[in-house]
Formats: C-alpha cells, sequence, structure tokens
C-alpha cells in the first residue's frame, strides 16, 4: 500500500468514527482504550527509562491544516530530576535528523502527570509511567513499518505553539486513543543549545573520519612498498624459471625420442614373435575344437531319440487318466441317481402313511413301484459291478505307468552316461584351454617388459609436466598480486572521494555557522530597536500624564554594556518561520506564559 492510499484511507476512516475518538476531549471514550492495553501483556517486561534517556525513531503521521503526510521523526525520552526540589520529571523531545528547526519538547511533573491522569483515566502511577511509554513506543516502533500498522504516533500540528502526540490503535471498528500529549515547540534558547550540540556531534565525526583516512592512507602506503618488493621477487623468480625450464625442455625432448626409438624396435620384434605363436596356438585349438564338436552332435542325436520315446510315453499315461476321470464322473452320477431314488421312496412312505384311508386304492401303484424299484436294485447291481472292472482297469493302468516310468529311469540312466562322457570331454576341453593360458601368460610377461619401458618414459613425461605446473603457479601468483593491487587502488579512489565529501560537509557547517551568526545580529538589532520603541512610549506616557521612572539596575547596565562589545552573531529570522508544503509562511509569535497549560509551565 503507498502512502498516499494510506493517508486517504486514515482519512476516511477518521471522518466515520468522528473527531471525538481522536481527542482527549471525552475522558469516557479514552478510559476503555487505556484500560484495554494495560490489561495486554508487557512487551518486552516492564522496562525502566534511565537518566541517560533513550531514543526511538518512529514513522510518525503528521497532520496540520495543509494535510497529512508520513515522516520519520526521532523521540527522546528521559528520567531525571528537578534541580530545584529534587523531584521527578519525565523529558519527552521530538526532533528530526533532516530538520534541525523541527523541535519540540514536553516535561511532565508529579502534579501535571496527576491531571493527566485524572483526564484520561489512565490506571498507572507516575513511577510505572516512564516504562508504559517506553512500550508504547516500541509498538509504534514495531508497526511503523508495516503496510496496515496495528498502532500509530499521530503528530497534530495547530497554528499556535502547543500541538498534541498522540498514541493511537487501528483497528477496524475505531481508532482507539490511549494517550494523548500536549508538547510545546522549543523556546529560542533552547534550539540554540540543540544547534550548538548538533555542530558539535558533527565535528567530531569529521574529525573521527578525518584520523580513519590518515590511517588508511599509511596502511595504502605500506602496501604500495610490499607491492613492489613483490614484484621485484617476482620478476628473479620468473627469469631464472624460464632459463631452467628451456634447459630441462631441451634435454628431456632429446632423450624422449632415444628411448621412443628403442622401445618401438623391440615392440616390433615382440610383435612379431607373438604373432608367429599364435597362429599356431590357433591351429592347434581349432582342430581339438572340430574333433569335440562331431561328438557331441553325435550325443545329441541320441539323447533327441530318448526325449522323443518320453514324449510318447507321457502322452499314454495323459490319455489313460482322462479316460480314469470319465469313469469317476460316471460312478458320481449314478450315486446321485440313487441318492434320490431313495430320497423318491422315503416321501412315498410318507405320504402312504398320511393316506391310509386310500390303500385300498393305490395298492396296484404300490405294487408298481415295489417292481421298479427291484428294477432299480438290479441296476445298482450292475453299476457296482462296472465299477468294479473300472476299478480294475485302474489297477492295470498303474501297473502300465510303474513299467512306463521304470523304462524311463532306464533311459535317465544312459543320458546320465552320456553326460559323464560329456564332462570328460569338458575335460579334455579345460586342459587344452591350461596350456593356452600358459602360453598367454608368456605373452603377458613380454607385454609386461614393454610396459616397463612405457613407464620409464611416461616418468619423464611427469617431470617435464611438474615443470609446466610451476610455471603456472607462478603465473597464477604473480596474477593474485596484480589484484591485490587493483584493490588498494579502488580503496584509495573510495577514501579520496569520501575526504571530498567530508570537506564538502565541512564548508557546509562553516556556511551554516556564518549564517546562524547573520542571524544573532539581525536579532539583536531586533532588540535594540524594541527598546527604542518601549522609549518612545515612555515620554509619551510622561507628557500626558505621570511621570513614567524606569530604574535599571547595575546588572542590566552592565550586560547591556557587554552586549555592545559583543560580536554581532545570530539566527536569521526566516528560521523562525513556519513553511508548510503547500507554500505559505507563518511566523511563530513567543506564546505568553500566563497562557501555557498547567504541565508546560514548568519547562524552562
Amino acid at each position: 500500500m503507498s502512502p498516499q492510499a494510506y493517508n486517504t484511507n486514515l482519512s476516511e476512516q477518521s471522518k466515520l468514527t468522528g473527531a471525538s475518538n481522536m481527542t482527549t476531549a471525552s475522558p469516557a471514550l479514552s478510559t476503555t482504550p487505556v484500560m484495554a492495553f494495560q490489561n495486554q501483556p508487557a512487551i518486552s517486561g516492564s522496562k525502566s527509562v534511565s537518566e541517560s534517556g533513550k531514543e526511538w525513531s518512529i514513522k510518525v503521521l503528521i497532520r496540520s491544516k495543509d494535510g497529512e503526510k508520513r515522516q520519520v521523526l526521532n523521540i527522546f525520552l528521559q528520567e531525571k530530576l528537578n534541580p530545584t526540589d529534587h523531584s521527578k520529571e519525565i523529558y519527552i523531545q521530538v526532533t528530526d535528523k533532516h530538520d534541525p528547526m523541527l523541535f519540540y519538547s514536553l516535561c511532565i511533573a508529579e502534579e501535571d502527570f496527576q491531571n493527566l491522569k485524572a483526564s484520561q483515566g489512565l490506571l498507572v502511577d507516575f513511577t510505572t509511567f516512564p516504562g508504559m511509554l517506553a512500550q508504547l513506543l516500541d509498538k509504534c516502533e514495531q508497526e511503523g513499518d508495516n503496510s496496515s500498522p496495528a498502532f500509530i504516533l499521530i503528530f497534530n500540528l495547530s497554528p499556535d505553539s502547543t500541538c498534541t502526540l498522540e498514541f493511537t490503535e487501528l483497528n477496524l471498528f475505531k481508532h482507539l486513543c490511549h494517550l494523548s500529549l500536549m508538547i510545546m515547540k522549543a523556546t529560542d534558547t533552547k534550539l540554540k543549545e540543540y544547534l550548538v550540540s548538533c555542530i558539535q556531534q558533527l565535528k567530531t565525526d569529521l574529525h573521527q573520519t578525518s584520523c580513519q583516512l590518515s590511517v588508511s592512507q599509511q596502511q595504502l602506503t605500506d602496501r604500495q612498498e610490499q607491492l613492489s618488493q613483490h614484484m621485484k621477487q617476482l620478476e628473479a623468480v620468473k627469469r631464472e624459471q624460464q632459463e631452467t625450464s628451456s634447459s630441462l625442455g631441451q634435454k628431456m625432448i632429446s632423450e624422449v625420442q632415444q628411448e621412443k626409438e628403442n622401445c618401438t624396435a623391440k615392440l616390433n620384434e615382440m610383435q612379431s614373435r607373438f604373432e608367429v605363436e599364435r597362429r599356431e596356438l590357433d591351429a592347434r585349438h581349432a582342430r581339438s575344437i572340430d574333433q569335440l564338436e562331431n561328438r557331441v552332435a553325435s550325443l545329441d542325436v541320441q539323447n533327441r531319440d530318448l526325449l522323443e520315446g518320453k514324449y510318447r510315453n507321457e502322452s499314454n499315461i495323459r490319455e489313460l487318466r482322462g479316460k480314469l476321470a470319465a469313469k469317476d464322473d460316471e460312478l458320481k452320477r449314478l450315486e446321485a441317481d440313487f441318492h434320490s431314488l431313495s430320497r423318491d421312496k422315503g416321501l412315498t412312505d410318507v405320504r402312504n402313511r398320511d393316506e391310509a384311508r386310500r390303500v385300498s386304492d393305490l395298492q396296484k401303484q404300490v405294487d408298481n413301484l415295489e417292481a421298479e424299484a427291484r428294477a432299480n436294485d438290479l441296476e445298482m447291481q450292475k453299476m457296482r459291478e462296472m465299477v468294479r472292472l473300472a476299478n480294475k482297469e485302474k489297477d492295470d493302468l498303474v501297473a502300465d505307468v510303474k513299467e512306463k516310468t521304470s523304462t524311463v529311469s532306464r533311459r535317465e540312466t544312459a543320458v546320465r552316461n552320456v553326460t559323464d562322457e560329456l564332462l570328460k570331454a569338458n575335460e579334455i576341453i579345460g586342459k587344452l584351454q591350461d596350456q593356452l593360458k600358459q602360453e598367454q601368460n608368456k605373452s603377458k610377461l613380454r607385454g609386461k617388459i614393454a610396459t616397463e619401458q612405457e613407464k620409464l618414459l611416461s616418468d619423464k613425461d611427469k617431470d617435464l609436466q611438474a615443470v609446466q605446473e610451476q610455471l603456472r603457479k607462478t603465473e597464477a601468483s604473480k596474477d593474485e598480486i596484480m589484484k591485490e593491487q587493483d584493490e588498494h587502488l579502488a580503496k584509495v579512489a573510495e577514501l579520496e572521494s569520501e575526504k571530498e565529501k567530508l570537506e564538502q560537509l565541512n564548508k557546509s557547517n562553516e556556511n551554516v555557522i556564518n549564517w546562524l551568526n547573520k542571524q544573532l545580529a539581525s536579532f539583536k538589532t531586533t532588540e535594540s530597536n524594541i527598546g527604542i520603541t518601549k522609549a518612545n512610549t515612555a515620554g509619551s506616557a510622561r507628557g500626558r500624564g505621570k511621570p513614567i521612572i524606569t530604574r535599571k539596575s547595575t546588572s542590566d547596565v552592565n550586560t547591556e554594556s557587554s552586549k555592545e562589545n559583543e560580536p554581532l552573531v545570530g539566527l536569521d529570522p526566516k528560521y523562525f518561520q513556519v513553511s508548510t508544503p503547500g507554500g505559505s509562511v507563518t511566523r511563530n509569535e513567543i506564546p505568553d506564559v500566563r497562557q501555557l497549560p498547567t504541565n508546560i509551565k514548568r519547562t524552562g
């Protein structure tokens, strides 16, 4: 959210809730927010403001006739003792770093705090009030950077010298003013003291920066001397390295060429011998492989014949098992029919008992049923006979299966014998492979001799690479030294720029001091003019009536003579004018002490 949008939103909310919520005129409205704040837990414990004081930089909403704006102000809070009656007082000061003429202050004594407590309904004592005020300032400082803060500090500017500082809580319902303080614009003496302290602070800062600049310049000269020494050493090392590398390179090149020629001759001889031996071994190995392949082919034919016989026996066994399963299904079907007939017979017996009155009529049907039962019994006997025959066939099939399994086992033993012969053939092949490995080991020995010669060449190459690596390291160290020199030069440029800025600031401070002297001179001229006008008015009064006798004390005479002897220095009158953002200029009058509030009259 932009500051303009935030200010417009804040002004609309203030119009809706009413101006009475933001002021301290109605104690009933301000009592509830203060009680709500007191019931909340402490933000950072019970803070006590020491006699040295504490300062906050808070983004404050400044309200004036020309509108509203957000600005960062410095708020100083301090507990101090009154030198006259040794009572505690709370001192609040509002300033701006960018505008030294903005200076407001407030001093609250214990009597003033009692009036403030009664008017705004505060629930704290005078001893705990500074800690709670510090908590409110901390809360406003924390919420200052948020786009929609919960707490905000509002600074209401008025045309006269009295202004209000309000600690306000923002929510969606209304704006709650927890505390409102009337703060006065500083007098000329206090403003001068504040400006003098600002000038002294600037002088101390200038002195510190000048000391830092001298120290950095001394360090720069030392570093430049070290850099020149390192550059000289680097050039000497580089010359020596170039000489040694050139001589070593020539020697290494000549030795490497000689070793390469010797190694190539020996390698050619060993390769010719290895080729002859390899051809002889290949011929022997090819003859043995042909013999073994013929034998393996004959054994494969025998193995296929045995597998075909095995598959035929397995197919016969499957057919016999299928027939046996069919016979079992028929037997189960017949048993189911028998059970169904027996159930029917039982039902008929029940019906006969129930229908005893119809026995005579149904006797013939019973005889027929008995005949059918006898026929069924005969069929059952026949079925049992068929089952017995099926069992016999099953036993015969089991015997056939046993015979087939015995023939399969005999053939498996034959296959085992064939595999034993194959294993013997594999042993013969392994022996031949061992002979081949021995020949290969001999060739490896010869290759090792060649590799050792190549290692000698690689060692020479490594020495050459080490020399080249040393050259690279020296070049890298040279680059690092050059980078450090560039960094030192950049630091020197930065220090010179800071020196120029400090000189400009010093000139601006001198201009401000001259300016203040001119203002003080004009101020003294205005005081002398005011004295002349008073004398004229006294003469006119003397002509009209009783003469007015003015007596000056010796102290006044001494002060006037000392003022005449002092140099004409002072502030320009434009610093006593208030400029608004719209461009209008208003001159602030010196307030009358009798018109000030009770909590402000005690401030010097």
